[in-house]
């Protein structure tokens, strides 16, 4: 998944990723880690951010009310889809928190 794929498809819903938990330099909470396969939703409506920098995809979510700063690199994602249809009825925010991290 490329990073223009990623600003699209957060453009338009929440994205699901689907990726191996082992892969190297993926941060998520501990309980996770030795599964095959990990799914996360990354959205601009959650409260905190979506980042996304340098081949990464980064946001604050909670897991059975613990929050944990998960951290996926875009080339350990296997598969990804986006689920436009969740939000129909919420409220669309007046400004999206997403942030492009430069490279320094």
């Amino acid at each position: 998944m490329t990073q223009d794929e990623v600003f699209e498809a957060l453009d338009l819903g929440i994205l699901y990723v689907v990726f191996d938990p082992r892969s190297p330099d993926v941060d998520v909470p501990p309980q996770f880690r030795n599964q095959d396969r990990l799914t996360l939703k990354f959205s601009v409506y959650y409260e905190d951010q979506v980042e996304v920098d340098a081949g990464y995809i980064s946001q604050i979510l909670s897991f059975g009310g613990h929050e944990y700063l998960c951290r996926v690199p875009l080339a350990a994602i296997e598969d990804w889809r986006i689920d436009d249809h969740e939000f129909q009825a919420a409220p669309v925010p007046t400004a999206p928190k997403l942030r492009l991290v430069e490279d320094s």
